[in-house]
C-alpha cells in the first residue's frame, strides 16, 4: 500500500569505514558530511542521522557491525533509532558530494508512492527506503546473505529510476577525483552565470 505525501523523510548519511571520505574538504571549512548534511537541508529532510563512527560526528551512531559496510551501518541505525518507523529514509554516502536535492526528491516520492523504496540505475546508492516493521528483518537477511546495499535492494524488488545527467551521483575513490567533480561543478556554475 503505498504511503502518502505527508511520510516524514529522514537522512541518513553513511559516513562509517577505515578511512572515512567524510573527513575530506568539499569547500574550505565544509567537510564532506557537513555537504552530505546540506544537501539533505536542501531535500528538505529535517532530521538527519550520521552512521559512523563517533570521530566523524560526536552524536551520530556508531558502527555496531564493523567491518560490513554501507549495509551494516544502515542496520546500526535501525538497530538504535525505532523512533523513526514509517519514514521515508534517505540513504546518501558521505562521499557523494554532487548529488542533486531534487534527484533525492524524486527517489522519496517514488518509494512513498510504491511503499517500499527506490534507488537509480548507477548503483544502490543514494537509496530512499520506506522504514517497515519489517525491513529490519530483510537488512539482517541481507547482511547474511549478500552483505551489500545491493543485495538488499533487489530483496527489496525496490524500482530504479533513470538517472539525469544533472543528478551529480559522482563518488570519488580519492581526493584528485574530488578536485574533478568541483571542479566540473564550478565550470557549470560559471557557464549558467555568464
Amino acid at each position: 500500500m503505498p504511503f502518502g505525501p505527508a511520510t516524514e523523510r529522514t537522512g541518513i548519511i553513511l559516513a562509517g569505514g577505515p578511512s572515512p571520505a567524510a573527513d575530506w574538504q568539499w569547500r574550505p571549512g565544509i567537510s564532506m558530511l557537513g555537504q552530505a548534511e546540506r544537501i539533505l537541508a536542501r531535500a528538505g529532510v529535517e532530521r538527519v542521522i550520521v552512521s559512523g563512527t563517533e570521530s566523524v560526528d560526536p552524536s551520530g551512531i556508531p558502527d555496531l557491525q564493523p567491518g560490513c559496510g554501507p549495509l551494516g551501518g544502515l542496520a546500526s541505525v535501525l538497530q538504535k533509532r525505532e523512533d523513526i518507523v514509517g519514514h521515508c529514509l534517505l540513504i546518501i554516502p558521505a562521499d557523494m558530494p554532487a548529488i542533486n536535492p531534487r534527484a533525492l526528491t524524486r527517489l522519496a516520492e517514488i518509494a512513498e508512492y510504491h511503499g517500499r523504496g527506490a534507488r537509480f540505475d548507477l548503483g544502490p546508492l543514494p537509496l530512499a527506503l520506506m522504514y517497515t516493521r519489517q525491513l529490519p528483518e530483510h537488512v539482517d537477511a541481507a547482511l547474511r546473505d549478500s552483505g551489500s546495499i545491493e543485495g538488499l535492494a533487489l530483496r527489496l524488488e525496490v524500482p530504479i529510476l533513470a538517472s539525469l545527467p544533472d543528478d551529480g551521483l559522482d563518488n570519488p575513490a580519492n581526493p584528485e577525483e574530488l578536485d574533478d567533480i568541483r571542479q566540473r561543478l564550478d565550470d557549470a556554475r560559471a557557464e549558467l552565470t555568464s
